[in-house]
């Protein structure tokens, strides 16, 4: 158990000296280009908000945006928006 204690704390400390940037919170590679941006459609919330590489998102409730996959997992995490797939407009596929 202390093994585990040490290395939290370990760990903490190198998130801390990279600005508090968690690398633990993605569980899936990073990937270049298109492929790391998805959709969300806003569930609550209003005003602007700034991604890491786009710049200011104006967000408003049932709107849909396309942003960085980093920033789009930060929103869902705070409850703010959902992944948003044609399903959720044209129902799901049979």
């Amino acid at each position: 158990m202390q093994y585990f204690r040490s290395y939290d704390r370990c760990l903490g400390s190198y998130f801390k000296s990279l600005g508090g940037l968690d690398l633990s919170t993605d569980t899936e590679p990073p990937a270049g280009g298109i492929s790391s941006m998805v959709s969300v459609i806003v569930r609550s919330g209003d005003g602007a908000y700034i991604t890491t590489s786009h710049g200011d998102v104006f967000l408003k409730p049932n709107t849909l945006h396309w942003i960085p996959k980093e920033d789009a997992d930060q929103l869902i995490r705070d409850g703010v928006a959902s992944k948003y797939s044609d399903g959720d407009i044209f129902g799901a596929s049979a």
